[in-house]
């Protein structure tokens, strides 16, 4: 069958639709080129799909011929008719379907009406065909235009009539000159995929209407060099924010960073940093949103305003943000409902900014979650939240998870209760088989319930988030061969929790190899290291434990034989910041003038954890303090500190404060004579008073017969009094004066000092050499123990025992027969 189509004749078109009902059956229209386009125009639907086939047979304008293979219809069902020409003009490869309706075919009777053509449809000229321009769902496009949209940019069907409707100027601009170098240069220069940039430019349309050379370019330059991103960020920035490179430099951009500096304290670098995760922050106005923002954060909620930067660069999604629609709210939720005070608010911003950000139907199922289903009263679900307010953060399925993996891990539900009270943290991690794997292994390692809760407390991920199956053996076997006896690992675990997690190979490995081969540490001595700061173990050498050894070696200026006995003795010297603690230390005391660095080194070696104390917190406070109470110099701090550098690790409150009222009221010095005795031995800064000192005076007073102030007066006498030891020193030497020598005890109050002369060097040396060349008794003890050896051996010389024992024993006889005959004449006169 055929269907004829011929041209306009006397303004009318003559249509002839011949319906084929068989199945297989095709259709050959004949086509004039002359009247092809008015045939397009007056067709009575849009473009549409067809489930006909087609081939062209001859070209165009000459004429058409297009073979059709039309499906089978049945009279008793409505069916459309869709036939798909192919018509392509010189040089185009266009498609343009054309469909026609029709209805059921009667079987009698006339034409339906809806194949008629009106009387008015009649006298209209069809338009003329214009090959430039084509339609697409209503929308008349530019060819060119449509083509490098749909085609060469790549921008989804579905997104040209919203590029249409958006960005309408985009149909007066030129394709060659305007449109695709601005796309080479986006595809070029931020390294975009076709289909990345496709989608972009589906969703920001208006990018392509911005000047080249006066609007992308300078921008994409102006964020690299300002904010230091690289192609790969600014690649992302553009596809997740297009709208950024629409915004002014001068009017928009440049004013907030400054609001950004000078208002939140945020720097350049860290403004960059942000600035990659979140591009929309230059979104909002200065004037309606950001200084809105800070007076809320500042004045309303009372925020620290220290603190304000660190809650924009935690949360920079708070900077976009509606305050009366979700910041305002929620802050009226935490404080009205939940009855949360301003105070503790702000400390849960600070903590967690996020909350404010989120919905306030998902923290109430959330807090319905804690409260009906887990079981927590209202009361201590709002006391959890004040200490981790992340716990919102976290979505219901996480939090149910977490809790019933530490029932199943054996942990009742009181337990579990009592836990997550004192330590939520738990909750922000969670999975059931790692805990309840985890539970069993830590029962083979010996630890009960209460180890496991002491465990949880100081590293709450331990039974969620780490395998010990894997690492513990491991871990065994090796501090193991560095002789760690099994309770003391069990009690490296309980201290530091956090090595059970760390990767044998890349972590405790190299550490005891550092320790052994760089430090030339001793097994012994990694075993007392180890055993004091277990968490060594899990620091990288390369990031950590190095530059912490470079810097005590040449910053400081340890010499490398002192400096295993400096780490053994304050381990946290591997570990602290070097940035904050330690080099901030070192300032205090040698750049300052304080001390030398010769005499620094000195006290470091008596007393290395004075590079671990904090200055403002610490040591500057207890140095006021000498300085004002005690009336301490410069020279004399000084000279307490290379003496004794414990007195500024001493605390405040319990050392110092109550050792300046013993010596004034128990012993009634005046303040000035306690400060010279603290001042010449600054080591009782160091005793007990109850468990040393006082158990000292007591012995003093009964073993001397002496006062207190007695006591106090031989203290001032001799500072080192009261740190000499009473059962190893002072009483042996008491008893060898009483007893052997016959002295007094009461010559030591008047002479203290005789007690520090050893017993063994001094006293009994001196005793017999005086008694073995027979001088006389008793012997001052002053020219006895006071003298230098070279000064003794001089005035009590060694003598000839046997010529001057002689004449002693010739007088003595003499002083006899006297005595002898006086007796004999007494009583001969009696």
């Amino acid at each position: 069958s055929t269907m004829g189509m011929q041209g306009r004749c006397g303004g009318r078109v003559a249509i002839l639709l011949v319906l084929i009902e068989s199945c297989g059956s095709f259709v050959q229209i004949d086509v004039h080129g002359s009247w092809i386009g008015s045939f397009l125009r007056c067709r009575r639907t849009a473009f549409g799909p067809s489930s006909c086939t087609g081939s062209q047979t001859s070209p165009y304008p000459v004429s058409s011929r297009c073979n059709f293979q039309l499906p089978s219809m049945h009279r008793s069902q409505d069916h459309s008719l869709c036939l798909k020409a192919f018509l392509p003009p010189a040089g185009y490869q266009a498609r343009h379907t054309t469909i026609l309706r029709a209805s059921r075919l009667p079987e009698q009777g006339r034409m339906p009406a809806s194949w008629t053509v009106t009387q008015h449809r009649r006298r209209a000229k069809a338009p003329d065909f214009d090959k430039n321009f084509l339609t697409y769902k209503g929308q008349r496009w530019p060819r060119e235009m449509f083509l490098f949209i749909a085609e060469e940019v790549a921008v989804p069907r579905e997104k040209l009539q919203h590029v249409a409707d958006i960005f309408t100027e985009i149909m007066s601009l030129n394709v060659t000159s305007n449109l695709r170098p601005k796309v080479q240069f986006l595809s070029s220069e931020l390294n975009i995929s076709g289909e990345s940039l496709g989608l972009t430019i589906g969703a920001f349309p208006q990018i392509l209407g911005l000047s080249l050379n006066q609007n992308l370019r300078p921008k994409i330059m102006f964020f690299r060099e300002t904010f230091n991103v690289s192609i790969k960020d600014m690649s992302r920035i553009f596809q997740m924010f297009p709208q950024l490179l629409s915004y002014s430099l001068e009017n928009n951009i440049k004013p907030k960073i400054l609001i950004f500096k000078n208002y939140f304290g945020i720097s350049e670098a860290e403004l960059g940093k942000m600035f990659v995760r979140y591009p929309s922050i230059f979104a909002n106005s200065i004037d309606n949103h950001l200084m809105p923002l800070m007076d809320f954060l500042l004045i309303d909620i009372g925020v620290d305003a220290s603190r304000l930067k660190q809650i924009v660069m935690a949360c920079p999604m708070i900077l976009t943000s509606s305050i009366q629609n979700k910041i305002e709210p929620n802050t009226a939720f935490f404080t009205n409902n939940l009855k949360i005070a301003r105070s503790d608010f702000a400390r849960m911003i600070e903590k967690c900014p996020w909350i404010l950000c989120m919905k306030i139907e998902t923290i109430q199922n959330k807090i319905e979650l804690m409260t009906e289903e887990i079981g927590f009263t209202k009361k201590e679900c709002v006391a959890m939240l004040k200490k981790e307010p992340y716990l919102l953060s976290r979505s219901r399925y996480r939090l149910w998870s977490t809790y019933n993996g530490l029932v199943d891990a054996g942990i009742p539900h009181k337990s579990a209760l009592n836990l997550l009270k004192i330590s939520p943290r738990i909750l922000l991690f969670g999975s059931r088989e790692i805990a309840r794997n985890n539970m069993e292994r830590l029962k083979a390692l010996g630890f009960g319930e209460n180890d496991v809760l002491r465990l949880l407390k100081k590293n709450p991920n331990i039974l969620t988030t780490i395998n010990l199956s894997d690492n513990v053996v491991e871990i065994d076997k090796l501090l193991s061969c560095y002789g760690f006896q099994d309770q003391e690992i069990v009690r490296v675990f309980e201290r530091a929790p956090q090595i059970m997690g760390s990767n044998i190979t890349r972590s405790i490995k190299p550490s005891l190899l550092f320790l052994r081969d760089e430090l030339n540490l001793s097994d012994s001595q990694i075993h007392r290291l180890v055993k004091r700061a277990p968490q060594i173990l899990s620091l990288s050498p390369d990031r950590v434990l190095r530059p912490h050894t470079h810097c005590l070696l040449y910053s400081i200026g340890i010499s490398p034989p002192r400096l295993a006995n400096v780490l053994c003795r304050a381990p946290s010297l591997l570990y602290l910041s070097i940035e904050e603690t330690i080099i901030p230390n070192f300032n205090f005391f040698v750049r300052e003038g304080f001390l030398t660095r010769q005499e620094f080194c000195e006290v470091m070696q008596k007393n290395p954890s004075i590079l671990c104390a904090s200055i403002i917190k610490n040591i500057d406070r207890k140095i006021e303090w000498l300085r004002s109470q005690f009336g301490f110099s410069e020279r004399s701090i000084r000279n307490l500190v290379v003496k004794q550098p414990q007195v500024l690790m001493s605390s405040l409150e319990e050392k110092l404060i109550p050792m300046l009222y013993f010596l004034m009221d128990e012993l009634f010095l005046s303040q000035d004579e306690a400060v010279a005795i603290l001042s010449s031995n600054p080591s009782l800064f160091g005793f007990n008073i109850s468990i040393n000192l006082r158990p000292k005076v007591d012995f003093y007073t009964q073993r001397l017969n002496a006062s207190y102030g007695d006591v106090g007066r031989m203290l001032l006498r001799y500072p080192q009094l009261l740190g000499l030891s009473i059962k190893e020193n002072v009483q042996p030497k008491i008893d060898y004066m009483q007893f052997v020598m016959g002295q007094s005890p009461s010559i030591f109050i008047q002479s203290p000092q005789f007690l520090g002369y050893s017993l063994d060097k001094r006293m009994k040396v001196r005793h017999e050499h005086l008694i073995r060349n027979l001088y006389r008794n008793p012997i001052p003890i002053s020219s006895m123990l006071v003298l230098t050896d070279r000064d003794f051996a001089v005035r009590y010389p060694a003598r000839d025992v046997k010529k001057f024992g002689g004449r002693r024993r010739k007088r003595r006889n003499m002083k006899l027969d006297q005595s002898k005959k006086m007796s004999s004449m007494r009583r001969y006169m009696s």
